[in-house]
């Protein structure tokens, strides 16, 4: 017979637990591709060989090319590196979010250039104390929070179209944006990731 309305009818079992599904975006300079690949090579995407399992055991990982494209970097230490194992071409360009552009920023007396980065909450706190004093404060702003709007289209439009994920995370820049929409608090992507992943 039919359990009654509002009566417990025991565990429900099933044969297997569903998978996890990430959004994992790239660090600068990289791409989708090259992600998902470093992803394999650390044993995140696959099983641990340990057989221990973890939160993210046999997830399904999406990566997608960052908006924006930017010239390689090879020679940094990590891509000079995955160059060598033609894991990483130089010879073309790359992927950004946007948050790390220059701006046209012209060199200081030190031969630095001053990197202008646009996930801090308090940007225009942030460009009048890194700026030099002959950059436009209002333009350099503006053009940050332009980058910015791109690129949390972008991500929801992924989230959106891609979707469900149970988690947002990246790398290095990807990371940054990924934390950036978790704390605002009209956070865009809907429905809410439940876990937030950074690596490196």
């Amino acid at each position: 017979s039919s359990a009654a309305p509002g009566r417990s009818i025991g565990v429900l079992h099933c044969s297997q637990r569903p998978k996890a599904r990430v959004l994992f975006l790239h660090g600068l300079a990289g791409s989708g591709g090259l992600c998902l690949q470093l992803l394999r090579m650390t044993g995140w995407v696959e099983p641990l060989t340990s057989g221990k399992a973890t939160l993210f055991s046999g997830a399904e990982w999406a990566c997608p090319d960052g908006p924006l494209q930017t010239k390689a970097r090879a020679e940094e230490s990590t891509y000079a590196a995955l160059s060598r194992r033609g894991l990483y071409d130089a010879t073309k360009p790359q992927h950004s979010w946007g948050l790390f552009r220059l701006l046209g920023v012209p060199e200081t007396p030190e031969g630095l250039k001053v990197p202008v980065s646009g996930w801090y909450a308090d940007a225009r706190q942030m460009l009048s104390d890194e700026l030099p004093a002959d950059i436009g404060l209002e333009a350099a702003l503006e053009e940050v929070l332009a980058a910015w709007a791109d690129t949390k289209k972008q991500v929801v439009h992924i989230w959106e179209k891609y979707g469900p994920f149970d988690a947002i995370g990246g790398i290095c820049e990807g990371g940054a944006v990924a934390a950036e929409l978790c704390l605002d608090p009209q956070c865009p992507l809907w429905p809410p990731p439940r876990r937030l992943l950074q690596l490196g």
